[in-house]
C-alpha cells in the first residue's frame, strides 16, 4: 500500500518544521545580541550601535522569511497528505482559525488583552497542530501495519503533554510566584522548560524523518 500524497506532505511538512527552527534561532540570537549590546551600551560608539542595528534587522528579516515559508510548506503539506489520510483536514481548519486570529490581534495590536488572548489562541493552535499531525501519521502507520512507528507517536504525545504542562506551570510561577518563590529556581525552572520544549521539537522532526521513511 502507498500514499504518495501523504509522503509528498509529509515531506513538506518535514522541511517547513526545520525552516521553523532556524527561524526560532534567529530570533534567540536578536535577544542575546540585544542583550549583551544593552548590557555594554556605555562602551558603545554610535558606528557599532548602527552596525549592530543593521544586523538585528537583517537576521529579523530573515526569521520574518523563514517563518512566511514554513508556514506556507506547512499548508500545502497539510492539504497534500489529506489526500490520503482524512484526519489531517482538521490541521488546515485549525490553521486558518490561528491565521485568522492573528490578522485580527495585528488589527487592535494597541490592545493589551487582544494580544494576549491571540498569543493563548497561538500556543494552543500550534500544540493542536502538532498532535494532530502526529495522530494522523499514526493512522497511516496503522494502515500499514508499522508497530514501531504507532508506538513511537503515542510515547510522543505523551512527552508532548507532559513538556507542556512543565511549561504551563513555569510560566504561571513566574506570574504571580515570582516574589514567593526564589528568583534563581523561577529561572530554573524557566530555563528547563526551554529546554524540554527545544528536545520536543527535536524529537518531533525525528519523528516525521521517520514518517516520511515509512511512507517511501
Amino acid at each position: 500500500m502507498k500514499f504518495i500524497n501523504a509522503y509528498k506532505g509529509i515531506s513538506k511538512i518535514f522541511l517547513a518544521e526545520i525552516l521553523s527552527l532556524f527561524a526560532m534561532l534567529c530570533l534567540s540570537v536578536i535577544y542575546i545580541f540585544r542583550a549583551a549590546f544593552l548590557e555594554n551600551i556605555d562602551d558603545v560608539n554610535s558606528f557599532t550601535s548602527d552596525i549592530t542595528a543593521v544586523i538585528l534587522l537583517v537576521i529579523l528579516a530573515a526569521a520574518g522569511v523563514l517563518s512566511i515559508i514554513s508556514l506556507v510548506l506547512k499548508i500545502v503539506g497539510v492539504v497534500q497528505a489529506a489526500k490520503d489520510e482524512g484526519s489531517f483536514q482538521l490541521i488546515i481548519y485549525v490553521i486558518l482559525f490561528d491565521i485568522a486570529v492573528s490578522l485580527v490581534a495585528s488589527i487592535f495590536s494597541a490592545s493589551r488583552m487582544v494580544n494576549s488572548l491571540s498569543n493563548v489562541v497561538s500556543d494552543v493552535a500550534e500544540l493542536l497542530v502538532t498532535l494532530l499531525i502526529i495522530l494522523g501519521v499514526c493512522n497511516l502507520a496503522l494502515q500499514l501495519k508499522n508497530r514501531q512507528v504507532l508506538e513511537k507517536g503515542h510515547t510522543l504525545i505523551k512527552l508532548i503533554l507532559i513538556i507542556q504542562l512543565i511549561s504551563i506551570v513555569a510560566s504561571i510561577s513566574l506570574l504571580f510566584l515570582w516574589t514567593i518563590i526564589g528568583r534563581a529556581f523561577l529561572i530554573s525552572l524557566a530555563s528547563l522548560a526551554a529546554v524540554l520544549s527545544f528536545t520536543k521539537y527535536v524529537l518531533y522532526l525525528m519523528f516525521l524523518r521517520e514518517a516520511k521513511e515509512m511512507l517511501k
